[in-house]
């Protein structure tokens, strides 16, 4: 048995390079298109009517995240629908056609996502549709209505389903008071079984102290449209104009797409653990490994006067180096390293032992 557990870790972890797509920014400034591009995702931006701002999409350094993000640029009057229609405003990345296979989700797939996301403290909702991320079916004549939406209304955020013309439409399926998500970042993970017999689950997360903004879970739910080649992903800003909305920066962070497991697309530790929590809860909270995934460098901080010492291991449990030590917070290189899955277990000073996955690309 123990031999069979060891194959599958091996597998997974060798997998890890081609079963996942990531996107992180970059660079601290210029545009963000081809960081997009090159992860494999599609683009639908405004730049063909409003091409005087440059890319609706750039890249800026987060203090709160301690790392670069992505800013998407939304003109409520200069802007439109892609020089198509002119009463909305859209700037999404997607998957779709030309996009990486893992963005395009067959019949019975089932896809894990991971992203992060900040609106503004003043960010205005929409008595109409204002969408964030939708899940659409591609193909059929029943793939205009988006399965799934993250919907900002004037006062709340939805999470909304559509059963499209043959299926059953349930409307509303959570949502929660829009001043929770205004001016801190969220972490969302949402797992769908695409099917018409689909399974769901999705949960936001303030990422300050691990609190829960929503969550919502369904094991038959249908996810899938009679005709349909694949559903796909889009995040971004969908919104149809009027008068009370404004121009809007909607920063997002670290985007990960699976159809293998939920563990290639890690969560990442609060930035400040909430003081409520439980000891243990509080001992892996206060560690913040970021980016992850990574490409080059790992940043490991421990929590305010905390010390220990780390470790790199495989997937499969085999001791990678030396141990280190960790006065505070260190730059981890691990540009040497074979892309995949990795762990680092940290021993903090009282003797509590941390592990946390982490994913190079």
């Amino acid at each position: 048995m123990k031999k069979i557990l060891l194959f599958l870790l091996l597998c997974l972890g060798s997998l890890a390079t081609q079963a996942q797509v990531t996107c992180s920014a970059t660079a601290a400034t210029g545009s963000g298109y081809s960081a997009f591009t090159n992860a494999g995702f599609g683009i639908e931006d405004p730049d063909c009517v409003h091409a005087a701002f440059g890319p609706h999409i750039t890249q800026v350094y987060d203090a709160e995240l301690d790392r670069n993000v992505f800013v998407f640029h939304s003109h409520i009057v200069a802007d439109n629908d892609r020089c198509q229609v002119s009463d909305r405003v859209r700037m999404e990345i997607k998957g779709g056609p030309g996009t990486d296979a893992e963005l395009q989700h067959n019949l019975g797939d089932t896809s894990y996502y991971r992203w992060k996301f900040r609106l503004d403290e003043n960010f205005v909702g929409a008595s109409s549709f204002c969408h964030i991320f939708q899940n659409k079916a591609v193909g059929g004549a029943d793939s205009g209505f988006p399965i799934l939406t993250l919907t900002l209304r004037t006062n709340i955020l939805e999470l909304r389903h559509n059963g499209g013309d043959t299926g059953t439409d349930l409307g509303v399926l959570a949502q929660a008071d829009l001043a929770l998500f205004r001016g801190k970042w969220v972490e969302g993970y949402l797992e769908q079984v695409h099917r018409e017999t689909g399974e769901l689950v999705l949960t936001l997360k303030d990422m300050q102290t691990g609190t829960t903004l929503l969550t919502y879970s369904n094991s038959s739910i249908d996810l899938w449209r009679t005709g349909a080649t694949y559903n796909r992903p889009k995040w971004g800003m969908y919104r149809l104009k009027n008068d009370v909305l404004q121009d809007e920066d909607i920063r997002f962070a670290d985007f990960c797409v699976s159809e293998v497991a939920s563990a290639l697309c890690p969560g990442e530790a609060v930035l400040q653990p909430d003081p409520t929590t439980t000891r243990e809860q509080t001992g892996r909270s206060s560690i913040r490994l970021f980016p992850n995934p990574t490409q080059e460098q790992l940043h490991i901080a421990l929590g305010e006067n905390q010390t220990g010492t780390g470790q790199l291991f495989t997937l499969a449990g085999q001791p990678i180096g030396q141990a280190f030590a960790i006065p505070g917070q260190i730059h981890l290189d691990v540009a040497g390293y074979a892309k995949g899955i990795y762990v680092l277990t940290i021993k903090l000073k009282n003797g509590e032992p941390v592990s946390i996955r982490f994913i190079l690309t």
